[in-house]
């Protein structure tokens, strides 16, 4: 039903019961009282005769959009990163960053942050996922670089942690290690990999900068609800250390 334009009226001009029907009861029910019958309704025009139409709320972390054929809004599940949580380490030295009650339903998740361990050389930092510490069903892989030299190491026997970079240690206060893991299709119920890059610089001199990857397995077929993170060699990341956990739609 199209909205009706209401006519300017007169001092003594007539108001019969069909215009009461078309301008008032007729135009109510064309418009947003009308149209809208249930809660997160929006209304939006179908065309260019002042008709309107409801559209009904999306789904959980939907973002409105424009259709394919640029004609109407529609909700989609648009690729973005929702923050779940963050630690950051202030004033105490903290043994661990755990990540626990992951929400289930992002399509991925993914972790960046900047650390640095209280070890007195470089350090490896280690990811824990479900606190499953059962040896075996771990097991990373590592590429490394620094000046023009690369090398490899793995960790593919009785492993109760993967390592997921290399940080300064107290040695290097000054610098912080960057970090992004990526843990994709995390909730289903099934072995997971995942991939995560690394850097960090202890000064500007030659072989002062090492860029890193690993990537890696974890061997059990169960849906991923928590990630625990702490350093390998030192016993507690240093204060300025954060990290920041996101779901990926």
């Amino acid at each position: 039903m199209a909205y009706t334009a209401v006519p300017t009226v007169a001092t003594g001009d007539l108001w019969t019961a069909a215009n009461q029907n078309t301008y008032l009861r007729d135009n109510f029910a064309a418009t947003f009282v009308g149209t809208t019958t249930d809660t997160g309704d929006m209304v939006y025009s179908t065309s260019d005769d002042n008709t309107i139409t409801a559209l009904s709320i999306g789904t959980a972390y939907q973002v409105l959009s424009v259709n394919a054929g640029a004609t109407a809004p529609e909700w989609t599940d648009a690729g973005r990163a929702v923050k779940i949580t963050e630690t950051t380490i202030s004033a105490t030295d903290t043994a661990t960053i755990d990540f626990t009650s992951i929400p289930s339903h992002y399509a991925h998740l993914m972790v960046i942050g900047a650390l640095a361990s209280d070890d007195s050389n470089d350090d490896n930092i280690d990811m824990r996922i479900n606190n499953n510490s059962t040896a075996d069903d771990h097991a990373w892989q590592r590429i490394l670089g620094v000046g023009s030299s690369a090398s490899a190491a793995e960790g593919v026997t009785n492993e109760t942690s993967a390592q997921i970079c290399v940080v300064p240690g107290s040695d290097t206060p000054t610098y912080k290690g960057t970090v992004s893991v990526i843990l994709p299709n995390y909730s289903t119920t099934d072995h997971h990999t995942w991939t995560s890059e690394w850097g960090y610089a202890k000064g500007t001199s030659t072989n002062d900068v090492l860029v890193g990857q690993h990537g890696g397995v974890f061997d059990v077929q169960e849906a991923i609800s928590r990630i625990t993170f702490f350093p390998d060699a030192g016993t507690n990341f240093l204060p300025g250390s954060v990290l920041t956990l996101y779901g990926l739609l």
